[in-house]
């Protein structure tokens, strides 16, 4: 096939109306070249629809399946993909759902939860981490704590969400569907943070103060510097963070440090 016949094929795949296919010809007695062409353009929108479907299955769920192939119909037509796989191709919907332009009822949970969905498929590709030895916080030192630097789960990600949709998300994984008026309720600020370990995706609830502490440690902000803003009664708060976190895998353990922080870590002086 010609490069002029290549590029004709895929802007009549693209197009949003087939055009006549008067460059094509017949391949076979009893397709002719309109019905080849309509072959070409459902198989390739069936497939980017299944695929969207697959990461936003919630999201369908609270849509339906009409309006969410009304919305993932336009979405593919205006963010054809440009990768060879499909595996970040929904990483526009969640910012495509809040601004369509289509009639949505329920437009920020179904944002928000195409946020949470899409930060399940990062997790699912972002890399592995080798283990770190285990960081016993009741025999960390006080002075070496402002200092500690700790290495977060290359999967992790949080979110800092308008809606608790985590719980909507649960509800859907649990009984297959999501309640109109759970969606309805749903209308606090929430925050969860969405990771990765040998056991699969995991998703803890934070409190929104603990969100933005997990966010900088991720971010590799030592820990004086992560809980600088928070009040000095929120001390054991912190503490009750860090051993969920640490436990669940969300933190792996402590980074690579400085001589002098990591006698401290160990307990021992210099």
């Amino acid at each position: 096939m010609s490069e002029r016949i290549q590029r004709w094929l895929h802007a009549a795949i693209l197009a949003p109306r087939a055009p006549a296919p008067v460059a094509l010809k017949r391949s076979a007695p009893a397709l002719t070249p309109a019905t080849g062409l309509a072959i070409y353009r459902h198989a390739y929108r069936a497939r980017l629809q299944e695929a969207l479907a697959d990461d936003f299955p919630a999201v369908q769920a609270v849509l339906g399946a009409e309006l969410f192939a009304r919305l993932t119909t336009d979405y593919i037509r205006l963010h054809p993909p440009r990768d060879a796989t499909l595996n970040r191709y929904g990483e526009r919907l969640p910012q495509f759902v809040a601004a369509w332009r289509g009639r949505l009822s329920a437009r920020v949970v179904a944002t928000e939860l195409a946020r949470l969905e899409w930060a399940l498929v990062e997790a699912i590709h972002a890399p592995r981490q080798a283990p770190i030895a285990a960081l016993d916080l009741a025999s960390l030192p006080a002075e070496a704590w402002p200092e500690l630097r700790l290495v977060a789960n290359p999967s992790l990600r949080v979110l800092t969400l308008r809606a608790p949709v985590n719980a909507l998300y649960e509800a859907f994984r649990t009984e297959g569907t999501i309640a109109a008026s759970a969606v309805a309720g749903a209308t606090l600020p929430a925050a969860v943070a969405v990771f990765r370990t040998a056991d699969g995706l995991r998703r803890l609830d934070l409190e929104l103060a603990a969100a933005g502490v997990l966010r900088r440690l991720a971010a590799g902000v030592a820990l004086g510097v992560a809980i600088a803003r928070l009040p000095q009664r929120a001390a054991p708060d912190v503490q009750r963070w860090f051993g969920a976190w640490l436990g669940a895998g969300a933190l792996l353990g402590p980074a690579a440090a400085s001589s002098s922080t990591a006698a401290k870590v160990s307990g021992k002086s210099t």
